[in-house]
């Protein structure tokens, strides 16, 4: 756990990511695509704008949080 931030838009960008902390992120990373599969869903209807751009901070919490801005006014919405 190093608190640093990884910026993961290729499958090549998990390469810059620590091999002990690698497991964790991917672990991380299936639950943001669940999250997102998820948030679509529940948002049908609605036009949504993802950013290509997983970002991720070896912090050790384990949890994921998603930015959700409706208008102008951006809203976190942690997810555990």
């Amino acid at each position: 756990m190093t608190g640093k931030i990884y910026d993961i838009k290729t499958v090549a960008d998990f390469a810059s990511v620590p091999a002990d902390r690698l497991g964790v992120c991917l672990q991380e990373f299936a639950l943001w695509l669940e999250i997102r599969a998820e948030t679509t869903r529940c948002l049908a209807g609605v036009p949504v704008e993802w950013v290509d751009t997983y970002r991720w901070k070896d912090d050790g919490r384990r949890d994921v949080t998603l930015h959700l801005i409706s208008g102008s006014e951006p809203n976190d919405m942690p997810v555990d």
